[in-house]
C-alpha cells in the first residue's frame, strides 16, 4: 500500500538525527580514511585491495549499525578508528603502543598521527633517574648513554662528576678508572667526521650511529621526535606515505644501534677506544659555533 506524503513526512521528522558533532565526526573519520586508502594505493598498488579491505569492512557495519533501528542514528556505532590505525601500524609504520584508540582520541576528533619513537634518545630531564637507576642495578644495557651524560655534564651530580665517573666505570666495567679531561669543555667541538673515521678504525662504526641516537640528531623523525616539545605529525595521505619511507630508513639504523650495544658489551677495552676516539675528535671551538 502506498504511503501518503503527510505520513512519510511525520516517519522523516521521528528519526533521530546525527548532532552536528557527531557529522563532524564521521566527516573526519572518513578524510582520514581517504587519506589512508590513497597512501596505501600508492605504496601497494598490486595488494591495496586486499589490505585496505578491513576498513571497507569497518565502515559497512557502521553504516548498517547507525541506520537498523526505527530511531534512525546511532551516535555508539563503532568508529573506523581502530581498523585505520591497525592498517598504519602493520603496512606503514608503527604507532606508539600507549597511542590506541581505547586511550586517545580518534581520528575522528584529532587527525594527530602518534608515532612511535624509538627509545635510544637521552632525555636530559630524566638523566639523574637513568644514572641513579643504573647505578643500583647496574644494568649493562644503558651503560653507554650513562657514560655520554656524564661527558656532556647532564646530572646534577657533574659538581662531583669525578666520583660519579668512578662509581659508574666500577659499577658497569668501562677499564676507565678516571674521568677524561675533555669532560663538558664548552672550548671544544666534536669533528664528527673524523670520530666517525676513528671508530670505524677500532671496528666500532655502528657506535656512531648510536651516538647519534641518544643524542637525538640522526636526522629521523623516529629516534629524535620528543612529545614534549614538537607537535606530532598530521594525518594526511603525503605524511602517511613520506613517514613509511623515514622508518623504513630507521629499521636499519636500528639494527646498528643494537650492533653497536652488542660490540660494546663483549668487546674488549670498546669502552676506551670509544672515549680515545671521542677525545682525539674533538677541536677548538671557532667563534661563532
Amino acid at each position: 500500500m502506498q504511503t501518503s506524503y503527510p505520513e512519510t513526512r511525520r516517519k522523516l521528522l521521528r528519526l533521530k538525527r546525527p548532532s552536528a558533532r557527531m557529522s563532524e565526526f564521521w566527516l573526519n573519520e572518513i578524510q582520514a580514511s581517504l587519506h589512508v586508502i590513497s597512501a596505501i594505493s600508492k605504496l601497494y598498488p598490486k595488494s591495496y585491495k586486499r589490505k585496505l579491505k578491513p576498513l571497507q569492512s569497518a565502515f559497512n557495519d557502521m553504516r548498517s549499525r547507525s541506520f537498523s533501528s526505527n530511531n534512525g542514528y546511532d551516535e555508539g556505532a563503532t568508529s573506523a578508528t581502530e581498523v585505520m590505525v591497525q592498517i598504519i601500524h602493520k603496512h606503514l609504520f608503527p604507532l606508539d603502543d600507549g597511542w590506541s584508540f581505547d586511550m586517545m582520541s580518534s581520528f575522528g576528533d584529532d587527525l594527530m598521527l602518534g608515532i612511535e619513537v624509538i627509545g635510544y634518545k637521552l632525555n636530559m630531564d630524566g638523566y639523574d633517574d637513568l644514572l641513579n637507576s643504573v647505578l643500583e642495578d647496574g644494568n649493562v644495557r644503558f651503560g653507554f648513554p650513562v657514560m655520554m651524560g656524564i661527558l656532556w655534564g647532564w646530572s646534577d651530580y657533574s659538581f662531583d662528576a669525578k666520583t660519579v665517573w668512578a662509581a659508574c666505570n666500577e659499577k658497569l666495567g668501562w677499564g676507565i678508572p678516571e674521568l677524561p679531561d675533555f669532560h663538558r669543555n664548552d672550548d671544544l667541538i666534536l669533528d664528527v667526521r673524523m670520530l666517525r673515521r676513528r671508530l670505524k678504525k677500532h671496528g666500532l662504526e655502528s657506535v656512531m650511529t648510536l651516538l647519534e641516537a641518544v643524542d637525538g640528531s640522526t636526522g629521523n623523525i623516529f629516534f629524535d621526535f620528543d612529545y614534549e616539545y614538537w607537535q606530532p605529525p598530521t594525518l594526511n595521505a603525503e605524511n602517511l606515505i613520506l613517514l613509511h619511507q623515514v622508518w623504513e630508513q630507521a629499521k636499519p639504523m636500528l639494527d646498528r644501534c643494537i650492533e653497536a650495544e652488542k660490540l660494546l658489551e663483549k668487546v674488549p677495552d670498546a669502552y676506551r677506544k670509544l672515549v680515545d676516539a671521542y677525545g682525539e675528535s674533538l677541536r677548538p671551538r671557532q667563534k661563532g659555533q
